[in-house]
């Protein structure tokens, strides 16, 4: 259920070389426009799956190129909250895992949604489980491993707010650090890219592991 259906509408430019197959032509603008792209609430578009709606086409004066009004069906990736889900784990530190589904890399457990008691040790998260005769295993999580979690939220986070800044004039002197704004952390721009790196990231899933059934799959076969 992590992929959806959805109805949406764009405008479409069509090039006279693909008049005489506008269908697939659009079909191909759509998927080329919308592949791989975030939309706010409804989440990382896929591919295109069909045309619904050709509105009449209409030409600019002086241009070739026909432009029509389209509602097409798109395939999106939009897991909805207590779905379960598995993915393999991309990078973990003493923060966090963050797991991948090969399209879509930003799922990320936070640490407080391990099972307890955890420890970050040597790159690896470990789990100190007690079975029913009291015995203790430490179960390992590690970079590779398939996991079982459950989705708790999903974010749209704002694009950050880009600061103009004019070039100094010979005679002002330089301009004062913006790190120094208050631009700096999760508020993005230039600031927080040169202090921690991190990238702006449209859509942000979290989930968790602290149930019976959930994290590497490979605990629930041997346990």
């Amino acid at each position: 259920k992590m992929f959806e259906k959805v109805l949406l509408s764009t405008a479409i430019e069509i090039p006279p070389s693909a008049f005489s197959d506008e269908v697939r032509a659009i079909q191909e603008r759509i998927t080329e426009q919308f592949k791989n792209k975030v939309i706010p609430r409804v989440g990382l578009c896929i591919t295109c799956l069909d045309i619904v709606k050709i509105g009449s086409p209409y030409i600019h004066p002086g241009v070739g190129s026909a432009h029509a009004r389209v509602e097409f069906n798109l395939c999106v990736f939009r897991p909805f909250v207590n779905e379960i889900i598995e993915a393999r784990v991309l990078f973990l530190n003493a923060a966090a895992l963050t797991l991948t589904v090969n399209y879509f890399d930003d799922i990320v457990i936070p640490c407080e949604y391990l099972p307890q008691p955890s420890s970050f040790e040597e790159g690896k998260w470990v789990w100190q489980y007690q079975d029913d005769m009291g015995g203790l295993h430490n179960l390992v999580i590690d970079r590779n491993d398939l996991v079982r979690f459950r989705v708790t939220e999903i974010k749209y986070p704002p694009p950050p707010k880009r600061t103009f800044q004019p070039k100094p004039s010979p005679t002002s002197g330089p301009l004062p650090d913006a790190s120094s704004s208050g631009n700096s952390g999760s508020g993005g721009g230039s600031g927080s890219a040169s202090a921690g790196g991190d990238q702006y990231r449209p859509m942000i899933v979290t989930g968790s592991i602290r149930e019976v059934g959930l994290g590497p799959v490979e605990w629930w076969t041997v346990v």
